[in-house]
């Protein structure tokens, strides 16, 4: 079980206040994504779009990444390989971790 809200994540312009995204799980507002910098600026407007678009995804992106380390352990240690010997099962783990607040 995991502790944050559970997927899907969606985000859409806010009705309240037209320079925020918002982002919602099926149960509340998760967060806010600025839009708008006073200046009209298109670039960030579509970073800020970019950015409510990647924390929406994030539940499933940890999901998946959590089943890949998983899977690929599994597998390097059927091959013979300690799972330390495949440097990206690092970069996941500490991913994880820092999404998790928990040492893997």
């Amino acid at each position: 079980m995991t502790k944050h809200t559970p997927a899907p994540w969606t985000y859409h312009i806010s009705d309240n206040c037209q320079s925020e995204f918002e982002i919602h799980g099926d149960c509340c507002q998760i967060g806010t994504v600025e839009r708008w910098d006073g200046d009209d600026d298109e670039e960030v407007m579509a970073e800020a779009e970019a950015n409510a678009q990647l924390i929406a995804a994030a539940p499933e992106l940890f999901d998946a990444l959590r089943e890949l380390v998983a899977r690929d352990r599994a597998e390097a240690a059927a091959s013979g390989f300690e799972d330390t010997e495949m440097t990206w099962l690092e970069d996941a783990r500490r991913a994880i971790a820092k999404a998790t607040g928990v040492d893997q």
